[in-house]
């Protein structure tokens, strides 16, 4: 029997902790925040295991919204946008919070090596 030239390691398991983004401009993109580990292979060109490991993260992003407002009413139109960008804000900022929360546990968890 010929061995391999590589040492095998512990096996590693596929893995996610990806969750979707609800407040996302595109959700049926599949918009999600987390880490993924997929399958492990045997790199031809090295001979050693390996295993994709990646993460899907946040960018800030614009929307542009509106039109033309009879003048006299531009106060109040700015005064409503102004509201409206600030719920935008905090339904943005209550979510990656509970996110980061999510994360932050699911990473003491792994370190922990309930999830290895």
């Amino acid at each position: 029997m010929v061995k391999p030239r590589y040492k095998k390691k512990k096996r590693i398991k596929t893995y996610t902790n990806r969750k979707p983004l609800e407040c996302c401009e595109f959700a049926s993109l599949d918009r999600c925040l987390g880490v993924e580990v997929g399958p492990e292979f045997t790199h031809q060109g090295l001979q050693v295991q390996m295993a994709e490991c990646t993460y899907e993260t946040i960018t800030v992003n614009t929307a542009t919204y509106g039109g033309p407002k009879p003048v006299e009413d531009i106060e109040e139109e700015k005064a409503k946008m102004s509201a409206k960008i600030i719920a935008d804000i905090n339904r943005v900022i209550d979510e990656l919070r509970s996110h980061k929360a999510r994360i932050l546990e699911d990473t003491k968890t792994t370190h922990r090596g309930k999830n290895l």
